[in-house]
């Protein structure tokens, strides 16, 4: 178990040392960015950790739910993802740039056509699941010519999700 103490120092996690990286990449230059993950505790963990990195911050940059970044789960109403969709898309809207959503809740009809930058956060133990969302995104993206895309997937070295990445794949 993670005391209270370290429960927020993001050195102990690769996977949120690199989060950090790409997440400051995007702010510094104007990319959108979707999170998937079929965890709703790493969607809440990703959540307490923004809330944290606001209390840590020196600059303006803040990570405020329903203005800097979106949450789309099971709880979240159907009137509710409409919204937070438009106002993500918005091009204009430069604060609208991360969206965070379970597999289970966001694969069929959004889109979120605003975001150049993927990361599954998370493997998941049915295969289907990654190739739909591989596929979906890269349909999606093709056809985006004014900005660069990319997919990040997150894997932990010498873990089970080593393993099931690796089936995906051969």
């Amino acid at each position: 178990m993670i005391s209270n103490r370290s429960a927020f120092q993001i050195e102990l996690s690769g996977k949120f040392e690199l989060f950090r990286a790409i997440l400051n990449e995007c702010e510094s230059i104007g990319d959108k960015l979707l999170v998937f993950t079929r965890s709703l505790l790493s969607l809440d963990y990703i959540e307490q950790w923004l809330e944290r990195w606001n209390a840590r911050s020196t600059t303006t940059s803040k990570w405020v739910r329903g203005v800097d970044y979106f949450r789309m789960d099971g709880k979240v109403s159907i009137k509710q993802r409409a919204e937070d969709i438009k106002t993500f898309n918005q091009s204009e809207n430069t604060r609208a740039r991360l969206f965070l959503i379970s597999t289970m809740a966001g694969g069929i009809g959004i889109n979120l056509y605003s975001a150049n930058r993927v990361i599954i956060f998370d493997v998941s133990w049915n295969p289907g699941i990654f190739f739909v969302f591989f596929f979906k995104l890269k349909t999606h993206f093709q056809n985006r010519s004014s900005r660069s895309t990319s997919y990040v997937s997150f894997v932990s070295s010498w873990t089970e999700e080593t393993c099931l990445y690796l089936s995906y794949h051969w």
